[in-house]
């Protein structure tokens, strides 16, 4: 796996060992980046602040900060994809541009960091967990209002999305179905 696009392009990312841990695609995060960038979508990468949950390598906050976002903060659970995310944050010398949480994403509870603008939420499949992920994260504040939320699911998953969250489109990618929608509360 490799960054795309960006000041970092063509770099390596490490994989996580861990057949549990499920990476966002190839074709899947560079058709995503190019709807962030140019889609029915469309925002500004440009000073972004990134959250994002379930990050297994961290390779869609990596990948963002490549091409431009000022900020990412990424929150995974599993140890050895910690350590993973570590090591491509350090590759691509962004330390000062990532926090990185080892926590659940349905149990943190504490969030001290400022807002995020684009959210990409990215779960193991078929266990339900974006929604009440994201809900978590809103409730802590850690989500601004307005912002862009991609939530990825197995394309045969139901997301019945709640009030704040405003569909704008959904994809599908081989067996992913990417949903894009707006935080309104």
């Amino acid at each position: 796996m490799q960054i795309i696009a960006g000041s970092k392009r063509g770099a390596k990312l490490a994989m996580v060992a861990d057949l549990s841990v499920r990476p966002t695609a190839h074709r899947t995060r560079e058709s995503l980046f190019n709807i962030l960038q140019g889609g029915r979508v469309s925002v500004d990468l440009q000073d972004a602040v990134i959250l994002d949950l379930f990050a297994g390598s961290g390779a869609l906050a990596c990948e963002a900060l490549s091409r431009g976002a000022a900020q990412a903060f990424i929150v995974e659970k599993h140890h050895d994809a910690i350590a993973i995310i570590r090591q491509n944050v350090r590759r691509l010398g962004f330390e000062d541009r990532v926090k990185l949480s080892q926590s659940d994403c349905l149990k943190t509870s504490h969030w001290p960091h400022q807002a995020a603008t684009i959210v990409f939420c990215d779960p193991p499949y078929d266990k339900g967990l974006a929604l009440p992920a994201i809900d978590n994260f809103a409730r802590l504040g850690a989500i601004a209002e307005g912002a862009l939320i991609v939530i990825e699911t197995r394309k045969s998953e139901q997301l019945a999305l709640p009030a704040p969250l405003i569909q704008l489109e959904q994809r599908r990618y081989g067996m992913a179905l990417l949903t894009f929608c707006r935080y309104q509360p």
